[in-house]
């Protein structure tokens, strides 16, 4: 059942950490509002708390057995970190709501829903009447940044980092477009929150809050994050929290990505992490190659005066080093390779789809970095491997709605272990995800408009028959007549 908008408030006001993993194109402008309400709200309270014991102990009126801890080692207690400038608008427009703003005209140049800035820090000081923009860090109570931007500022002045000492609510914006662009990023900053500064910057030693002068900030930290998609990640920050208020994860039933090609997904074998990452690439440079199989045929490099065997596969990989493993492996090999990844430029990977499309290359390896954040995507393929399962279910469908154009017969083969439930569950269903987790393999075949799901650890056997392939030869131990080119054999 969706989070109504009263639920949410109600959430927001108890100081739990709240992951909200459901956030749509639908709901995301009112759940951006909401949390942005909350910040500012939580930012004048702490305001007024420490004005009005401030003006308590100027009229001496405060008892001398009492204690007032009502500040942090720093001024900051609100960090937003966010994928783009377009992202942090929403709450810097709520932090000027009934107030006057300082530098306002060079925000509205700096800030709009049209830019995509990955790298900027920001400093807010919300008073009663005024809200001033671009503050130190020192005197303000927000800070807005992206995690690089943050990262960045960090490394030019290693005391940056004190002012994360007293962070009493993090907000974190679209966990999964962070993902794409760098989550060790944006976890090395997370485990800078509520360390010991190296000095207090001002703060009144004998107001500082207990909790902090214990080491034990992270309990009274709220954090907030909010996702489009279940990720690994987002499951793995929960269980890490240390609020002591308690914790909430929303999360809806999504529909499963419409698949409307023939496909297979193929099981890795492994106890670990580490173990499903060797046997996948044990998999598919071996098994995959040297038995010349269906996948082999798709791989196999265009054979000279042998037209009939060109194939344009594409190959899509998660991380940028199963990219680099992926990469040399194929470069040592007889392979027509074009590889193109997040760090590749413009104008290079332009050169690269274009030899593909054109069949100049046959072999693509492209990452999902470089689809979801340079806005790459192959064309014209006959077949794609995702080495390993792609984090967004988006990146799926659009590379293989994009990739098999102009295809008459496309082919696509995936590689799953046990440890991709989440990937799988919004790929095809959490029902579909469990019998194929427990069966060990999936061929579906779509044809006229139907799709036939054959479960099995054989099931792959399923699309030998695909209209874009030779039959196998009865008695040849290469099983489609195609033989292997190896550098060798080339000379």
């Amino acid at each position: 059942m969706p989070l109504t908008d009263a639920a949410l408030k109600k959430l927001l006001r108890t100081g739990k950490d709240l992951f909200h993993t459901a956030v749509d194109s639908q709901n995301d402008s009112l759940v951006q509002k909401r949390i942005a309400k909350a910040v500012v709200k939580h930012i004048g309270k702490r305001n007024r708390r420490i004005e009005k014991n401030t003006l308590k102990i100027k009229r001496n009126r405060a008892v001398d057995d009492e204690e007032i801890r009502d500040q942090g080692f720093t001024r900051p207690c609100a960090l937003l970190l966010c994928s783009s400038r377009a992202r942090a608008v929403c709450l810097l427009k709520q932090a000027m709501k009934h107030r006057k703003a300082k530098n306002k005209k060079r925000l509205a140049e700096d800030f709009d829903t049209n830019r995509f800035d990955d790298c900027f820090l920001l400093g807010c000081k919300l008073q009663k009447i005024r809200t001033i923009f671009y503050a130190p860090l020192q005197k303000s109570d927000c800070i807005v940044a992206t995690p690089l931007g943050l990262a960045n500022a960090v490394e030019k002045d290693r005391k940056v980092v004190d002012f994360l000492s007293s962070i009493e609510l993090l907000w974190i914006d679209r966990a999964e477009t962070l993902a794409m662009q760098n989550w060790a990023t944006l976890l090395g900053i997370v485990e800078n929150i509520a360390a010991r500064p190296s000095k207090t910057h001002g703060s009144d030693i004998n107001r500082i809050k207990t909790v902090f002068l214990d080491g034990k900030g992270r309990e009274s930290l709220t954090t907030i994050l909010t996702s489009t998609v279940e990720l690994p990640e987002i499951n793995k920050m929960l269980r890490l929290s240390q609020n002591t208020r308690g914790k909430e994860k929303i999360e809806t039933d999504r529909r499963a990505e419409t698949i409307d090609f023939s496909c297979g997904f193929v099981f890795v074998d492994g106890k670990t992490i580490g173990d499903c990452a060797e046997n996948r690439h044990k998999l598919f440079t071996q098994r995959i190659q040297d038995e010349t199989d269906l996948l082999y045929l798709s791989l196999a490099k265009k054979q000279k005066g042998n037209a009939k065997y060109s194939r344009n596969s594409c190959v899509v990989v998660s991380s940028h080093e199963e990219f680099e493993k992926l990469k040399k492996h194929f470069e040592d090999s007889s392979y027509s390779l074009g590889a193109v990844s997040e760090y590749t430029d413009t104008d290079k990977a332009t050169k690269t789809f274009s030899r593909f499309i054109n069949r100049n290359t046959q072999l693509l390896l492209v990452t999902e970095r470089a689809c979801f954040y340079s806005g790459f995507s192959p064309r014209c393929c006959d077949a794609i491997f995702f080495y390993s399962l792609p984090s967004l279910p988006k990146i799926f469908s659009g590379v293989c709605r994009t990739g098999f154009t102009e295809t008459e017969a496309p082919v696509c083969v995936s590689f799953f272990s046990v440890f991709d439930s989440i990937k799988l569950k919004m790929l095809l269903g959490a029902e579909n995800t469990k019998t194929l987790l427990k069966k060990r393999g999936l061929a579906m075949k779509h044809t006229d408009g139907k799709t036939v799901r054959i479960y099995g650890r054989d099931s792959l056997a399923a699309l030998y028959q695909h209209p874009l392939l030779p039959k196998k030869e009865p008695g040849n131990k290469q099983s489609f007549g195609i033989k292997h080119v190896t550098n060798k054999q080339t000379k």
